[in-house]
């Protein structure tokens, strides 16, 4: 059995494929740093989507940090009209549930972690230096490296 380089949240769900993969990226982070990574997100269904983007938006997050800006304004939008009618945070969450429902059925995915290719690494506490020892250890994953905010995270999307 290898050795384990990261640690995760209880509720984070992901394949073993994609376990192997952030390994290897927290064997390299370790070996620089001696630290293990922390993965704060993975797989997430249509709601999880929903409530992520629910948070992210709160947080005055941008629809600028989606590669897909237009889907994301759609979902943006549902989050604006329940807010202006000053509608509960379930019943929002359920409004840009179903947008992110109608965009799967016409095959638009906003996130990689709806399609079980992305994680959320834990960035809190890290050093300049632990930093640049994360950025060199995803060098060569085949991994797209973003730097998110609110909560502050790496996102890393296959």
């Amino acid at each position: 059995m290898p050795n384990i380089y990261y640690t995760k949240e209880s509720n984070v769900q992901l394949a073993q494929g994609m376990l192997d993969k952030v390994n290897q990226i927290g064997q390299k982070y370790h070996a620089v740093t001696k630290k293990m990574i922390h993965i704060t997100s993975g797989n997430r269904t249509r709601p999880g989507q929903a409530q992520a983007m629910y948070t992210k938006f709160k947080n005055n997050g941008s629809v600028k940090l989606y590669s897909d800006q237009k889907n994301a304004q759609e979902i943006k939008d549902a989050y604006d009209k329940g807010i202006k009618e000053h509608k509960n945070e379930s019943t929002v969450v359920k409004a840009m549930t179903d947008v992110i429902d109608s965009q799967v059925r016409r095959s638009a995915y906003i996130s990689y972690h709806l399609v079980g290719r992305a994680v959320d690494i834990r960035k809190k506490g890290m050093t300049s230096s632990e930093i640049e020892a994360f950025r060199k250890a995803v060098q060569g994953s085949g991994a797209r490296l973003l730097n998110e905010g609110e909560p502050f995270h790496w996102h890393l999307q296959w």
